[in-house]
């Protein structure tokens, strides 16, 4: 999607493998692209003019252990911290961008986000994304 010269980078991927039958990838960027965001950023951030992008990876492994050992790994990785007592919702935030990792069961979802709204506190849409009817 391309409009008044700026590519949005709205994609959609899809991918499995043999432990990971179903991997499906979102990424948005938003209203700025990397020149206006450099120019935004040096203008001192105005927060009104923030540029939203979001980056959502689901996963769906063969086994919940390797979703569990995938969340881990992440979370160490990003040096995340549990939201509230859940160990399977991890959030953390690093340059601007915030991160939310959720696992249930087999599923594991990594959400990257730059906007105003808290991922915290949008919990409930995620849980219900993860639907674990799902198979």
């Amino acid at each position: 999607l391309t409009i008044d010269g700026i590519d949005y980078a709205n994609a959609v991927f899809c991918d499995w493998s043999p432990l990971a039958p179903e991997q499906i990838t979102l990424a948005e960027q938003g209203a700025l692209d990397e020149n206006a965001y450099d120019a935004w950023k040096g203008a001192g951030s105005p927060a009104e003019e923030i540029p939203i992008t979001y980056r959502a990876e689901y996963t769906r492994l063969v086994f919940s252990s390797l979703a569990k050992r995938l969340l881990l790994e992440e979370a160490e990785e990003l040096g995340l911290q549990p939201v509230s007592d859940e160990s399977e919702v991890l959030w953390g935030e690093q340059d601007g961008v915030q991160l939310l990792l959720l696992r249930q069961d087999k599923q594991v979802l990594v959400v990257r986000y730059r906007g105003r709204e808290d991922l915290r506190e949008r919990l409930e849409l995620f849980r219900t994304a993860l639907d674990t009817k799902r198979e």
